[in-house]
C-alpha cells in the first residue's frame, strides 16, 4: 500500500508564480499526494487559479480563508491533511520531479521522522547560487540536528525542504501572526524525532523575490525574530539535549544581528525597550566567554564584537551610517 504525503501550500497575492508552483507539485513522480492550497485571503488572482486546478486534478483541494498570515495558512493546510506525511511548499518556490519520491524512500529505508533536502536559490534571472556534488546521506539524531541548525547551513530553519511524519504536529504549531515562523517551530519537530535525514540532493528551489519578508526588515520583524530566538533557547536549555554552550553561542550573535537592524532602519529607540536591553545585559554577562569562541574570526568582526560591548552608542551609529 502506497502511503499518502499532504502537501500544503499557503497563498497569498502570487498570482505571477502560483501556476509555477502549482504544476511542479503536480509533475511530481510520486502520484499519492494530497495537495493541500490554502489562498489566504488573497486580493488578486491567486484564488481563482486554485479553483481552477481544483476542478483539473482531484488530488487538491482548497481553503479560502482571511487573511491570517503564513502561520495561520499553514496551520490551516495542517488541520486537514491527513497523509502519514507532510510537506509544505511556499506559493512562490518550486520543486524537482522527483523530490518527494527521493525523500520519502529516504524516510522508509532509514527509518527516520524528518528527512531533509538540499535546496538551490534562484531568482528572475535563474539560478542564483549553484550548489554541486555527489548526492549523499547522513543520519542525525535530535541532538546532532539541532545543534547543526543554530548554523543554518546544511540543515535550515526553513519548514519547506522537508517531509515530516504528520504526527511530529501533534501538539505543534506555527506561532501566529509572526516573521521568522520557522525559527519558532522546527527545532520543536526536531525533538519530538528519534531520527532525520538530510541529503544534498537539490529538491527545493527557493525563489528570491525583491519584496520577500526575508528583505522587510522591520521593527516587527525585529521583535519577532527576538521573540523566537530566545523561545528557542528557553527551550533548548530546559530540555536534556546537553546544548546550552551552543544555544548561548548561537543567542549572543543573534542579540548583535538585532541592534545592527535596528540601527539600519533607525530605529534605535527599540534598543532602549526593556526587552532588548535584556538582552544587551544577556550579551554582556557572557561576552568572555563568547570572546574565546569567536578568537578564529577574522579582524574586522573581532573589532565590531569589543566595540558592541564596550561603546553599543559608536556600534549602532556605524551601522546606521550604512543604513
Amino acid at each position: 500500500m502506497q502511503e499518502k504525503i499532504s502537501i500544503v501550500v499557503p497563498i497569498y497575492n502570487v498570482e505571477q508564480y502560483l501556476v509555477r508552483c502549482i504544476e511542479s507539485i503536480l509533475q511530481q513522480t510520486y502520484p499519492y499526494l494530497e495537495i493541500i492550497l490554502v489562498d489566504d485571503g488573497s486580493s488578486d488572482h491567486s484564488g481563482k487559479i486554485c479553483d481552477q486546478y481544483q476542478k483539473k486534478d482531484d488530488r487538491i483541494q482548497v481553503i479560502h480563508k482571511q487573511n491570517g498570515g503564513l502561520s495561520d495558512a499553514r496551520n490551516a493546510g495542517i488541520k486537514l491533511a491527513t497523509g502519514k506525511y507532510i510537506g509544505f511548499v511556499d506559493s512562490d518556490d518550486y520543486i524537482h520531479p522527483k523530490m518527494y519520491e527521493v525523500l520519502l524512500a529516504i524516510m522508509q529505508q532509514n527509518q527516520v521522522d524528518i528527512a531533509i533536502c538540499n535546496y538551490q536559490k534562484v531568482n528572475e534571472q535563474g539560478i542564483k547560487e549553484h550548489k554541486e556534488g555527489k548526492e549523499t546521506i547522513e543520519l542525525f539524531d535530535a541532538r546532532q540536528a539541532i545543534n547543526l541548525l543554530f548554523s543554518d547551513n546544511e540543515i535550515s530553519n526553513y519548514a519547506w525542504n522537508k517531509l515530516y511524519k504528520r504526527t511530529l504536529f501533534d501538539g505543534v504549531q506555527y506561532p501566529y501572526g509572526k516573521k521568522m515562523e520557522d525559527i519558532g517551530t522546527t527545532y520543536r519537530l526536531f525533538m519530538k524525532a528519534n531520527q532525520l535525514a538530510y541529503t544534498n540532493y537539490i529538491g527545493y528551489y527557493y525563489f528570491q523575490r525583491s519584496d520577500s519578508i526575508l528583505k522587510s526588515v522591520d521593527v516587527q520583524f525585529i521583535n519577532d525574530f527576538r521573540e523566537m530566538i530566545k523561545v528557542r533557547y528557553n527551550d533548548i536549555i530546559r530540555s536534556n539535549l546537553g546544548l546550552k554552550e551552543q544555544a548561548d553561542m548561537n543567542r549572543l550573535t543573534f542579540i548583535k544581528y538585532y541592534f545592527m537592524h535596528m540601527a539600519k532602519i533607525k530605529q534605535n529607540e527599540l534598543a532602549k525597550t526593556e526587552e532588548f536591553i535584556q538582552e544587551y545585559q544577556f550579551f554582556r554577562k557572557n561576552y568572555p566567554n563568547y570572546r574565546k569562541k569567536m578568537n578564529h574570526k577574522k579582524l574586522r568582526e573581532k573589532i565590531l564584537n569589543e566595540l558592541f560591548y564596550f561603546h553599543l552608542p559608536l556600534y549602532m551609529k556605524i551601522y546606521e551610517m550604512k543604513g
